[in-house]
């Protein structure tokens, strides 16, 4: 784990933290999620380093791009409620990264969900789980 993904994680941890959504959380950095939530008022809002992209823009300029993941979590008891309010929240989450910089030097190019939650998680566990993808360039 290069120091800059811990530098971007804990910028968008805190930019996260620093707002004010829905739902509350406290954002954390975590370098291995797990699927462990305990109980339903647990809400877990992971910030995930991922990979780093170095390309040569020129002979003495690099651009970096990094991969950056966004993992909400909670268990479901009302299934429908349950779930209507936490993909309002990871909808918020990733309209409220979209085009974002933080720390003055990360910004925010691309948001992304594959899928709007983890079906089988749901069905396996009755645990929400949203993953949204961000990618971000490095500004020096």
């Amino acid at each position: 784990m290069t120091a800059i993904l811990k530098e971007n994680a804990d910028a968008i941890a805190a930019a996260l933290n620093g707002e004010d959504f829905s739902l509350a959380f406290e954002a954390q950095v975590s370098f291995r999620p797990r699927a462990e939530v305990r109980d339903r008022s647990q809400l877990e809002v992971l910030v995930v380093p991922g990979k780093i992209t170095t390309e040569r823009e020129t002979r003495t300029h690099l651009r970096r791009s990094l991969e950056t993941y966004v993992v909400i979590q909670r268990r479901l008891i009302d299934e429908d409620e349950d779930m209507q309010e936490l993909l309002q929240l990871a909808e918020e989450i990733e309209t409220f990264l979209a085009g974002r910089t933080v720390d003055g030097r990360f910004t925010c190019t691309t948001t992304e969900r594959d899928q709007p939650f983890a079906v089988e998680h749901v069905d396996q566990m009755a645990l929400f789980t949203a993953v949204i993808s961000t990618t971000w360039r490095v500004t020096y």
